[in-house]
């Protein structure tokens, strides 16, 4: 059974720097992440590239988006056209000062700093090989015009705050591109693996040819206020101020986002998750690293753990331990797990725009499992649990009580227990011992 993040040594310890008042409203902070695996990530951008494929038509140009090579590449165009520009009026330059000149200003700016966008684009190179006819990786503007593409694609782990996709559009985004888009002559798509409110509002803002159809997310979030319960956002504001963060305290630029990438800690999570700057504080990913001894706790499993404190939060009680139990004993898959939790919530009169923002789950799936639902005879056209529904709910809640009761005592060993009850039974007083 995977390791669960709350419940992992490492998290105890960071759970210890917190005060018995907020130690709870911490961990609860831990079990409301969605810890994403770096096959899921992957599948996900997969999926929705090859989605775009099927829809459309011509030829399509992915790019990953990388704010700082995109403004070093700007930088080093306006520095290699100075340097040809001065060679060009200098009478003195010969043939050798000149091919100076140009290698000098082709000198990168600063050292490489690898990012999610070198996995993103590693990652684009291996889609290119089911669609060698179709995708062009980050093809240069010559290419494009040769190529007539039809389809520009930008390619983001997250969109938080927007800030790293409307800076690579404004160092990258050619003046030629944005004809081409304003003509209508391509069109501009946005993928990512989940998306914030605040974020996907900035970004439509800034690129304006953007279509609400043409971003593609797996999981759409909400704004932070309707996201996180109060005591957890006075919580991370408050203990943000004992971390070197503390303008990150509900994560950059206050977009607290719950998502926890296998491979990085995003900083737009609460800074008292990662931000280990401040000699005092102590966070659970340091420097927005992922400790080997974490790796577990992003088994694709634990989803089920997080789903079944959903279930506990909203009452269903019964409901959550038998997911529990269900995958520490029977192991069932996680499609029943998730759907265990989508007719708990149901049941609970969550309306279905809710559901999406409380499971962390796509549109796309959520509308699945209502089709998937009523096909089973588990809900009506209108979206309410059948009388089927409430059954299988009923006896799922059932099922971890019938577990426990199946628990027989071993009648030899029953004469040394001291308690008066035990399993419901009351001993005589002639087999008590003395205490």
């Amino acid at each position: 059974m995977p390791q669960k993040l709350a419940e992992h040594p490492k998290a105890i310890e960071w759970l210890k720097q917190f005060n018995s008042r907020h130690v709870h409203i911490a961990r609860f902070l831990l079990d409301l992440l969605k810890l994403v695996p770096t096959d899921e990530f992957e599948r996900t951008i997969r999926m929705q590239i090859s989605d775009i494929c099927r829809e459309t038509d011509g030829r399509i140009a992915v790019f990953p988006v990388d704010k700082g090579d995109a403004l070093e590449e700007r930088v080093l165009e306006f520095r290699l056209a100075k340097a040809l520009r001065n060679a060009s009026t200098d009478p003195v330059a010969n043939g050798q000062e000149i091919v100076k000149r140009i290698i000098e200003a082709r000198i990168p700016l600063r050292r490489n700093h690898f990012s999610s966008a070198h996995r993103i684009g590693h990652l684009l190179e291996s889609i290119k090989g089911e669609f060698p006819r179709r995708i062009s990786v980050a093809p240069t503007l010559s290419s494009m015009r040769a190529e007539r593409v039809k389809h520009v694609v930008l390619i983001d782990d997250l969109v938080a705050t927007g800030k790293s996709i409307c800076e690579y559009w404004k160092a990258w985004a050619s003046p030629s591109l944005r004809s081409w888009l304003s003509r209508g002559q391509c069109s501009l798509w946005i993928v990512a693996y989940a998306g914030h409110a605040e974020g996907l509002g900035e970004a439509t803002k800034r690129l304006t040819y953007i279509a609400d159809e043409r971003i593609r997310l797996q999981v759409r979030l909400p704004p932070t206020c309707e996201l996180w319960p109060d005591a957890i956002l006075n919580a991370c504001s408050d203990y943000g101020l004992r971390t070197g963060k503390s303008g990150a305290s509900r994560g950059f630029r206050g977009v607290m986002s719950p998502i926890i990438f296998q491979y990085r800690c995003p900083n737009s999570t609460a800074a008292i998750l990662w931000d280990s700057s401040n000699k005092g504080w102590r966070a659970i990913f340091p420097n927005r690293s992922i400790p080997l001894e974490l790796l577990d706790c992003f088994d694709a499993d634990s989803e089920s753990t997080r789903h079944a404190e959903i279930l506990w939060k909203s009452g269903q009680y019964q409901l959550a331990l038998n997911i529990l139990e269900d995958l520490k004993i029977h192991g069932r898959c996680r499609s029943y797990q998730i759907l265990l939790t989508f007719l708990g919530l149901l049941a609970r009169n969550f309306r279905r725009e809710q559901l999406s923002k409380i499971m962390l789950l796509s549109d796309a799936k959520v509308a699945e499992l209502f089709q998937a639902s009523s096909q089973f005879g588990l809900l009506t056209s209108e979206g309410r649990l059948t009388e089927y529904g409430k059954d299988l709910l009923e006896r799922s809640r059932r099922t971890f009580l019938v577990q426990r009761m199946r628990i027989q005592p071993n009648q030899e060993a029953t004469q040394f227990y001291y308690p008066k009850q035990f399993l419901g039974v009351r001993r005589k007083s002639s087999e008590r011992g003395d205490s």
